[in-house]
């Protein structure tokens, strides 16, 4: 293997014990013979480790146009493969070795990539995205993985979640989850879903080409679960896809919702409260309560003139005469 093959490619098979310091508390390791020092994260099995970070010594000494991002993957204290990518970050590895890594490339401008690679190292998957990269997930058995972008100004490429099967060396598909951006992911024994998880409130599947099958259950969490912000935005959703004539009965249930974080309001931004005291009284009109549906919209237009709703309190008070 040549010089620039060593700078700025893959090495695999080294095959050659090393000395680990590591400190499991926080995930980050050194390994003092190859002057790198870094994160790491376990396959399932414990069998494997893949560490991602800069080198420590000399060698960090690169050109300034090449990459300055390591990786190693590790059976035990055997180096089993490593290379050098721009900005390595978000490493995981499978129980048969199979292992990713997001590669945030130099910063300059939006863009980010996923590799995957096999137990030696060979690249399996490269896929370049207009987009910075937020994290990445892999199946317990190395056969999927998966990444979600940024926001970007690519329209294809801004905010998607990519699946990839690595047996097939293939993307299988990309789209935007309507549950946004997840914590964690977890394939299906099957192959046939995966599951976005969400710290503190749940994880919920979709198909790998992207229908959410989960969606009913994902909006109960919404209403019952969420924060003021996720719980708004999700009964003005719902009484949006309602359309002109939203039902009395559906109206009953989304008051629950903001009843339930009226209390965590006190604290907010006006116009969230603004945007509350508007739906509530949206669906307390639905529900046949007009007197207390125009003392709403009269306190959500006292915070927010521009809230949307003088028309239907003008309506409300010339209906009673005023």
């Amino acid at each position: 293997m040549g010089l620039l093959d060593w700078l700025f490619g893959r090495r695999t098979n080294p095959l050659r014990p090393v000395e680990i310091v590591q400190n499991i508390s926080d995930h980050f390791m050194s390994l003092p013979s190859s002057e790198f020092a870094g994160h790491f994260s376990v396959s399932p099995n414990g069998r494997y480790r893949v560490a991602w970070g800069r080198s420590t010594g000399p060698t960090h000494k690169l050109p300034v146009s090449g990459p300055t991002g390591r990786y190693l993957l590790l059976e035990g204290n055997t180096v089993l493969a490593e290379g050098r990518l721009t900005r390595a970050e978000d490493g995981r590895v499978a129980n048969n070795g199979n292992f990713i890594i997001n590669d945030w490339e130099d910063g300059s401008t939006l863009g980010g990539s996923l590799f995957a690679f096999d137990r030696a190292g060979r690249e399996i998957i490269c896929r370049h995205f207009n987009a910075n990269l937020f994290n990445n997930g892999l199946s317990t058995d190395g056969r999927f993985a998966a990444c979600h972008t940024c926001n970007s100004y690519d329209p294809d490429d801004s905010a998607i979640l990519a699946i990839f099967d690595l047996s097939a060396g293939r993307e299988v598909a990309h789209w935007r989850a309507e549950s946004g951006w997840p914590d964690s992911y977890e394939f299906s024994a099957d192959g046939e879903s995966i599951s976005l998880g969400y710290k503190g409130f749940g994880a919920f599947r979709y198909s790998l080409t992207g229908d959410f099958i989960d969606r009913d259950i994902w909006i109960d969490a919404c209403l019952t679960k969420g924060q003021y912000g996720t719980t708004i935005l999700m009964v003005e959703s719902l009484i949006k896809a309602a359309s002109k004539e939203l039902p009395a009965g559906l109206a009953s249930k989304l008051i629950a919702p903001l009843d339930r974080i009226d209390a965590e309001l006190g604290t907010a931004e006006p116009q969230w409260r603004a945007l509350a005291l508007k739906l509530r009284g949206i669906c307390l009109e639905a529900s046949g309560a007009p007197v207390e549906a125009l003392r709403c919209y009269e306190m959500a237009l006292e915070l927010n003139p521009k809230i949307g709703v003088k028309r239907r309190a003008d309506h409300l008070k010339k209906q009673r005469g005023q």
